[in-house]
């Protein structure tokens, strides 16, 4: 069977290699490239991002590179708007067409039309973001739990009017445990390990349940366990009572109660009797800790780490430093300093001391690192009268200080967390008392003046807008049950735990936020007495507004506050009163939405002008206006409010609220005529969430215009010009009053006095200030050239045939645009360049080269002096047919032509770990391309091309097999012959035909295939590759796959013409099996420059058949019709002329494709028909494609893509722009 048999099986395609030395360059090593001297393909294969054009390696169109790609062309390249159809060969009178107006751009509707809020969310009473919370909240009216903001003090929920609210807690209320938050639960149980434990509480405990052994254990941070033990004897078993464990008589009549907290432990001693406190056991009552190490603090508190760390602070028993507060809550335990009270006032007990009793500090000392020292007997022989049982209270909790209390009569000393009170109750003071009204275990009668403080933490609020501050508290005692004000401030924080001394320099803000707020600017004052004492008035909450307070630290996006309580009148001493240690801060908030952004008009398209440079917009029909609004809080609707304000009169004229949108896109249909026409505007547009809006507005100035300029004055020189050269002096002018902001031209033809089929651009894309095009640029066959201040602009553009109509439009600001009119140009044809003897051009006449096909076939130019170069040859390469023949028309029977196969190249890829194999397409992410030395048919998405009516792979046939892509687990992509992936349980993804070979497993190479090269299936270490050595290039032989064969390309060995400039290329082609085809097929081109980092060369041009796919469903075909492309070689931008006719199989045409550099244009003709236009912008600095002309394929670094599927007969290309009659000439064969 032949080669040209093989290719007429209908959609069957076999594979051929384009051998380029050693199969190496790709990378067998693991992490590493193959030895180096590997020709890389750096055109063909390429990123999606790169893509060259040359292979169009997008033939799966479901999934389309950008438009400016060609590869993968998701629209017709301009053919919609560039269709001409009339087939005289001219281009059609311009006056019935249907120039686009900008002002008449679709109008998207109006915000009623905007998109549907996202579907309503399940309900749940928490969620993991603040969006996702905000959304149930306000889908279902309810608060909902913001997880992700959950901590042991805060909580925060969305609420269902779309706020936030904190609850900021001064001590722990819940704990983390498996991944949930419970509740502190102090409750005592037996553990499985005999100790008695609490439930849920941040600082884990263990007590003793009698006997010997610790009496009580503590968790560190670090997660390390240490140990108190008691050095007099074994400890009864305790009675339990909740969170508090009480062992009776561990010395006579003195008892201990241990009490877990929820931030760690109390340990109270009950001296019950004086004989009890005379034992002298509790003179210097030590407490031996294993597990840490423990140092003192100046203020008489410790701290215990890990033993064996370093990560004690300075503030040892030497008294570095008096701050608490440096003590590590990530690694460390502290206690406060001891205290000790008596049950001289009714309401004291173990808890604390109650009434106006207060407790006392007592000394403690630390010895060699794991001996605390107690003066228990100090709280009785220092105080004189003493009631009992005396209490006495050392204590461990967590490194953080959560609030503390300063007393003047301890100027040194500060109470911090509750410090002798279980779980803070009654420990907060605030006031005065008079001396002779405390009764502290010393009986001396002095007088105190107490400030507390509380630290809240309000993270999430940082930068929101408070609505509203609650701080709640429970007043537990007061000395009178006649009210006193007590007021609240916020202050400034010396040091959490600073004691009387260390605050002087406290500065306390009230609503003005000013240090002078105090003492009769607090934030809330509040008139109040609840006591255990008064019965109609018993302990109770007590509530403080603290919004200014909280706004102001969330507006300098601190994450904590300190709030203060203070005695309106410190010498009173009715206002001595107790507060517990727990409080809540309550805070609601917002986040205002974002200010608008993309300001702008979307009908018609218009980006925002400024005062000095306002945008046109047309009056006289709908403007619909658009804004992106966002709210940082996520998951609320928010609305936008447009005004619109007459700058004449500074009145607004235009107001309309658009509300409860989801964020995103919000726009807002101004009716037609609603605006003055000829006025000076600004529009204003606020964001809001129905609560507030935006910080700011943002201003959009426009003007409006709804009058077209007339249509411009045209002058041309009398003297003809030259097709495809500079038209010097070309005048179009507008008068001043027109406002022209820019002229637009093309070029029509004599024959048609209208615009039936003119081919126009699409509306203009938004520019800074304006939708006009920047001067000198180009869309579709529309050229823009912009006046000066007097509205007159001099061009030379380039005729593009021997006889034609100028037709120009003039813009004005706003969109509106003139009526046509037109001028008539006469040209010459450019005999010059259009030239073979004597010229420059080159001409191929395949037909007339005999019998079977030379090896060379000579240019028609023989010449020896032309530019660029002359007289030089194509050159058929190995393994075509060169005997075909067929009938081109105009030619007397059949003649001699060029042969092509459609075969498509393979290549092998290659990122950081892993090669594959593909066909002829897109580089997979990450990959770079390597050159397989030879080529294979595209299966890829045309693979739907190939398959059953069921969906199936349809068999390879007779003599061939198909090869798939196996991605294995663990990222390597495996090669096989095997669908099913020889097992792994993966199913493989098709690839290619190859031959089988015969022989034993295929070892002898096929019959009638043009140099059969084998290939092998090679690994290093766990990763496949393909490799046409037998060896595997001294990796792991796996097997022979199969067969590809070795097919050169049709080439001159230098380039044609210079591809900055203008030229025109042709040839007759008759496609085979193209009209379903998802591959590129191209007829002409010329290899481009290695101009990247990496040396990868593009073609500066193809004339080629490609897939056009549906603009509305890009992976649908609308068909294959040929184009002719330019790609930069400084920016490989790419664009595309595209024909509006599709291709037919078996049909001879002759297809031309014309760059015409002065114009910026490319033009695709078939027969000496125009069938369509596209412009293109080369860089400033473009330079020259200056590889080889290849005739069949594209060709770069010598690799093959985009083989042609047919016959080629007679190529030719000049360094200029062919008139119609010589195209039409050149068609029938003459050379010139």
């Amino acid at each position: 069977m032949s080669e040209r048999m093989m290719r007429r099986i209908g959609r069957w395609t076999a594979i051929f290699f384009v051998v380029l030395g050693l199969f190496v360059g790709g990378g067998v090593t693991a992490a590493q490239a193959l030895p180096a001297g590997t020709p890389a393909i750096e055109a063909e294969v390429t990123s999606p991002a790169e893509d060259s054009g040359d292979h169009e390696g997008a033939d799966d169109p479901a999934d389309p590179v950008p438009s400016d790609e060609p590869d993968a062309e998701t629209t017709d390249g301009g053919a919609g708007d560039a269709s001409l159809s009339d087939d005289s060969g001219v281009l059609p009178d311009p006056q019935q067409s249907d120039v686009p107006d900008p002002v008449e751009a679709v109008d998207p509707g109006p915000a009623e039309d905007l998109p549907a809020p996202p579907p309503k969310p399940e309900d749940a009473n928490s969620a993991g973001t603040e969006s996702d919370a905000t959304r149930i909240a306000v889908a279902y009216g309810h608060n909902v739990v913001v997880e992700d903001q959950t901590t042991e003090t805060t909580l925060v929920e969305a609420l269902p009017d779309g706020t936030y609210q904190l609850t900021s807690s001064s001590m722990p209320v819940r704990v983390e445990q498996d991944e949930s938050w419970v509740d502190i639960d102090t409750t005592l149980e037996s553990s499985a390990e005999g100790y008695l434990s609490p439930a849920a509480t941040t600082v884990p405990v263990r007590f003793s349940d009698g006997g010997t052994g610790p009496i009580a254990q503590v968790q560190l941070p670090t997660g390390v366990w240490f140990s108190e033990s008691w050095e007099l004897g074994p400890l009864p078993t305790p009675t339990v009572d909740g969170a508090s464990a009480t062992y009776g008589d561990v010395i006579p009549d003195v008892d201990l109660r241990l009490t877990a907290t929820s931030t760690g432990m109390s340990e109270v001693l009950i001296i019950n009797t004086p004989e009890a406190a005379a034992d002298p056991d509790l003179a210097a009552l030590k407490v031996k800790v294993a597990g840490a190490t423990l140092a003192a603090t100046e203020d008489g508190g410790a701290v215990a780490a890990e033993a064996g760390t370093d990560g004690l602070p300075a503030a040892r028993s030497t008294g570095a430093s008096a701050l608490v507060d440096e003590v590590d809550p990530e690694t460390m335990l502290r206690a406060s300093e001891p205290r000790a009270w008596d049950s001289s006032a009714a309401e004291s007990g173990p808890n604390g001391p109650g009434g106006n009793a207060t407790s006392m500090p007592i000394d403690g000392t630390i010895s060699g690192g794991h001996t605390l020292t107690v003066d228990v007997a100090a709280a009785t022989t220092e105080a004189g009268d003493v009631t009992y049982p005396v209490y006495v209270d050392p204590d461990w909790t967590a490194g953080n200080i959560h609030a503390w209390t300063i007393n003047r009569t301890y100027p040194t000393r500060s109470q911090l967390d509750g410090a002798g009170y279980v779980n803070g109750d009654n420990s907060q003071e605030v006031g005065f008392l008079a001396a002779g009204w405390t009764n502290p275990p010393g009986g001396d009668g002095r007088e105190q003046l107490a400030i507390s403080f509380w630290q809240m933490g309000i993270g999430p609020t940082a930068g929101k807008h408070i609505i509203r501050a609650d701080f709640n508290v429970t007043e537990t005692w007061s000395s009178s049950c006649a009210a006193r004000e007590v007021q609240l401030y916020r202050s400034t924080n010396p040091g959490a735990g600073a004691n009387w001394n260390q605050s002087q320099s406290v500065q306390y803000f009230g609503p003005s936020n000013q240090s002078s707020d105090w003492p009769n600017n607090p934030l809330d004052t509040v008139n109040v007495a609840k006591s255990t004492q008064c019965a109609s008035s018993p302990p109770g909450p007590v509530g403080f507004d603290a919004t200014a307070g909280v706004a102001a630290i969330a507006a300098a996006n601190q994450p904590e506050i300190v709030l203060a309580l203070r005695a309106a009148h410190e010498d009173d001493t009715y206002s001595w009163k107790r507060f517990n240690l727990g409080a809540s801060l309550i805070i609601k908030y917002n986040s205002p939405p974002s200010n608008a952004t993309s300001v702008s008009f979307s009908s018609p398209s218009r980006v925002c002008g400024t005062s000095a440079a306002p945008v046109g917009v047309s009056a006289a029909v709908g403007l619909t206006t658009k804004a992106t609004v966002t709210d940082p809080d996520g998951g609320d609707t928010v609305g936008a409010l447009f005004r619109v304000k007459n700058l004449a009169t500074g009145q607004y004229i235009y107001n309309y609220d658009v509300t409860d949108q989801p964020q995103g896109v919000i726009s807002r249909k101004i009716d037609a005529n609603t605006l003055p026409q000829n006025g000076h505007f600004v529009m204003e547009v606020w964001a809001h969430d129905k609560l507030e809006y935006s910080p700011n507005d943002v201003k959009c100035y426009f003007d409006t215009d709804s009058v077209a300029p007339a249509a411009p004055t045209v002058s041309v020189p009398s003297a003809p010009g030259v097709v495809g050269k500079p038209l010097q002096n070309v005048v179009f002018s507008s008068s001043p009053s027109d406002r022209a902001g820019v002229f637009g031209y093309l070029w029509g033809d004599t024959q048609h006095t209208d615009s039936s089929a003119l081919l126009m651009p699409p509306t203009f894309p938004a520019g800074t200030t304006t939708t006009l095009p920047a001067c000198g640029t180009a869309s579709g066959n529309i050229t823009f050239v912009c006046p000066n201040s007097s509205g007159v602009a001099t061009l030379a553009p380039a005729p593009i045939d021997t006889d034609g109509l100028l037709w120009v439009m003039a813009y004005d600001r706003a969109g509106n645009r003139s009526p046509l009119t037109s001028v008539a140009v006469s040209a010459a044809a450019d005999t010059t360049n259009i030239k073979v003897n004597g010229g420059p051009g080159h001409q191929w006449n395949v037909t007339e080269a005999g019998q079977p096909l030379p090896d060379n076939i000579n240019d028609v130019n023989t010449a020896t002096s032309a530019a660029p170069t002359a007289g030089f040859p194509i050159n058929i390469g190995a393994g075509f047919t060169r005997a075909e023949t067929s009938t081109v028309p105009g030619k007397l029977g059949p003649r001699p032509v060029l042969s092509f196969d459609g075969y498509s190249a393979l290549h092998r890829v290659l990122n950081s770990t892993d090669h594959a194999l593909i066909v002829e397409g897109i580089l997979p992410t990450g990959y770079n391309g390597y050159a397989l030395d030879g080529q294979g048919s595209q299966l890829g998405q045309a693979v739907s091309l190939l398959t059953s009516p069921t969906g199936e792979v349809t068999p390879a046939p007779s003599g061939m097999k198909i090869i798939y892509s196996c991605f294995l687990p663990g990222g390597d992509d495996m090669t096989s012959t095997d669908p099913n992936c020889e097992g792994t349980g993966i199913t493989g993804t098709a690839l290619a035909y190859i031959w089988s070979g015969t022989g034993t497993n295929g070892s002898t190479a096929p019959t009638g295939v043009y140099d059969p090269k084998a290939i092998y299936r090679c690994r290093v270490g766990s990763d496949h590759f393909v490799s046409i050595s037998s060896t595997c290039e001294g990796q792991t032989f796996e097997k022979r796959l199969g067969w590809l064969t070795y097919v050169t390309a049709v080439r001159a060995f230098a380039p044609a013409v210079n591809t900055v400039n203008s030229f025109t290329v042709s040839a007759w082609v008759k496609p085979s099996d193209l009209v379903d085809s998802s591959r590129y097929h191209t007829i002409l081109s010329q290899s481009g420059t290695a101009t990247s980092s990496a040396g990868t060369t593009y073609a500066g041009f193809y004339l080629q058949a490609a897939p056009v796919f549906n603009k509305q469903n890009p992976t649908l075909r609308d068909g294959v019709r040929y184009r002719f492309c330019v790609r930069s070689q400084v920016t490989f931008k790419t664009d595309c002329a595209v024909s509006n006719v599709d291709v037919a199989d078996d049909t001879w045409v002759f297809v031309t494709g014309i760059w015409d550099s002065v114009n910026k244009q490319m033009r695709i003709i078939q027969g000496k028909t125009i069938q369509g236009a596209e412009s293109h912008t080369p860089a400033t600095n473009e330079i020259n494609a200056n590889g080889q002309f290849t005739v069949g394929s594209s060709t770069t670094n010598s690799a093959r893509t985009n083989m042609w599927n047919g016959y080629i007969a007679n190529p030719s290309i000049f360094p200029g722009v062919a008139s119609l009659t010589q195209i039409d000439n050149l068609s029938k064969f003459t050379s010139f």
